[in-house]
């Protein structure tokens, strides 16, 4: 890499080398030994992860000097290391239905999202804590004012989309993590995140372009509830004293509501269009009620929502529809990786700590 101090790249191998040897010890204490077929599948999954056939890869590795046996091991001891960790965190891995049904919900408020990112990946190795933390605030503080990131990125990112811009390409909103994910979501085109940390490097990502995932709103359409209404009242020149005196009683409400009987009960104490509606589609409610529920499984409450007529509360009484058994395989696999990576990451430092490492 140009301008990497020698010391630091050799920093870098060793802390490479230690991590495969503790991976290779993890997955020779829980007993994982591959198969040839499981062998052939990792080298598979390893070369397409780099748009390669094995074929492809192994050639490139000879004209580098690499050997056969050396990238067999590494796969190897990468995809046991992998299987070890499946066995030892998979029934904590693994989401329950009520997991994906509200991570499932998350997309029916407001139509999903299709981002297109650039990355800037600045690793932490290259200058040491300090200086990088030094040069990530004065490279955030010049991308705000507008300064070129393609430009910042050819000059300093150390990712393989350096060569494109940092151009990561497009990608659903929902498939990243939620950490990340919470940062994209508030920006526009053209807009950066804040520096980020991750293992051994910052980035900042520049959404680049958005557009709506039209199948979300497809699943927003197909689900249909009832819901329960109750509304305190408010004029529609209401006063701000007024105003705040209605959300103290509907955040009471909110805390005390239970279920829709109460609802019905309670109607004739509430404002007009209190009582109960439904079955409708969601997407025929109000959009601040829609929103208000759209997470919402049956049997809970809303918070406090103004509308013309005043401040409501809702109880979801039932809700079907929206059942898309390809988004909820992808949801489920998604949220098993994302946990299985930050366990495997986890017992990965726990080990490093644990170990008793020799210099020579």
């Amino acid at each position: 890499l140009t301008g990497v101090r020698s010391k630091d790249i050799r920093k870098l191998a060793i802390d490479s080398l230690i991590d495969d040897r503790l991976r290779a010890d993890a997955a020779r204490q829980a007993g994982i030994k591959l198969s040839e077929e499981q062998l052939q599948a990792a080298m598979k999954e390893f070369a397409a992860a780099r748009k390669m056939t094995v074929k492809q890869m192994m050639a490139g590795l000879r004209r580098s000097g690499i050997t056969r046996q050396a990238m067999i091991d590494l796969v190897e001891n990468q995809a046991a290391f992998r299987e070890a960790m499946r066995q030892r965190f998979v029934a904590r891995a693994t989401p329950t239905d009520s997991e994906i049904e509200a991570e499932q919900s998350l997309g029916l408020g407001t139509p999903g999202l299709n981002v297109r990112l650039a990355e800037l990946v600045i690793p932490v190795a290259e200058r040491g804590e300090l200086r990088t933390a030094k040069l990530v605030e004065k490279l955030y503080d010049d991308l705000s004012r507008g300064a070129s990131f393609a430009a910042a990125v050819r000059k300093y990112s150390r990712a393989p989309t350096a060569s494109r811009g940092g151009d990561v390409g497009w990608m659903p909103l929902d498939r990243l993590p939620p950490s990340i994910g919470s940062e994209i979501a508030v920006l526009k085109p053209g807009q950066i995140t804040r520096p980020i940390n991750v293992p051994k490097a910052v980035v900042i990502l520049k959404l680049v372009d958005s557009k709506p995932l039209a199948a979300d709103a497809a699943k927003a359409s197909d689900v249909e509830v009832t819901v329960g209404r109750l509304i305190v009242p408010l004029k529609a020149d209401a006063s701000e004293t007024d105003i705040a005196a209605a959300r103290v009683e509907a955040d009471k409400l909110t805390a005390s509501l239970k279920s829709c009987s109460e609802v019905e009960a309670k109607r004739g104490e509430y404002g007009k269009g209190s009582g109960i509606e439904g079955p409708v589609k969601l997407t025929a409610l109000p959009e601040a009620e829609r929103n208000a529920i759209a997470r919402l499984n049956a049997g809970q409450v809303s918070a406090p929502v103004r509308t013309s007529s005043g401040m409501s509360v809702l109880v979801v009484c039932a809700r079907s529809g929206g059942v898309d058994p390809e988004a909820i395989k992808r949801i489920r696999d998604r949220l098993f990786q994302e946990r299985m990576i930050s366990f495997a990451q986890g017992f990965l430092q726990e080990l490093r700590r644990d170990a008793v490492i020799e210099y020579r």
